[in-house]
């Protein structure tokens, strides 16, 4: 008998589908293929294969390296105005690391 899954990785599966249907939307936008992503992340074939299985364990890296690719969301974090923050320490980060 199976043990029961636990709401951790029940979410966790969830989520990885949630992210493999996004890029598969936006492959499909682009008219590309795995194969045309893959070259376009300087990765393997059976990698992205790998990523879009919807149970690889996909880092923020990853995924950034694929909304990069791709010019496109796939995963969005509540506004700063929405939780209440007047700005967000990223921001602030950010605009140091560009300046001349």
């Amino acid at each position: 008998m199976r043990e029961r899954i636990s709401p951790e990785a029940q979410r966790f599966v969830r989520r990885n589908l949630d992210i493999a249907q996004r890029v598969a939307y936006l492959l499909d936008q682009h008219g590309w293929t795995q194969r045309d992503l893959a070259r376009a992340v300087g990765k393997s074939e059976s990698e992205i294969s790998k990523w879009l299985s919807g149970q690889h364990n996909l880092t923020l890296k990853s995924i950034a390296l694929l909304e990069n690719a791709l010019d496109a969301d796939i995963l969005v974090a509540p506004d700063n105005q929405s939780i209440g923050a007047k700005q967000a320490p990223h921001e602030e980060l950010l605009s140091q690391s560009q300046a001349p």
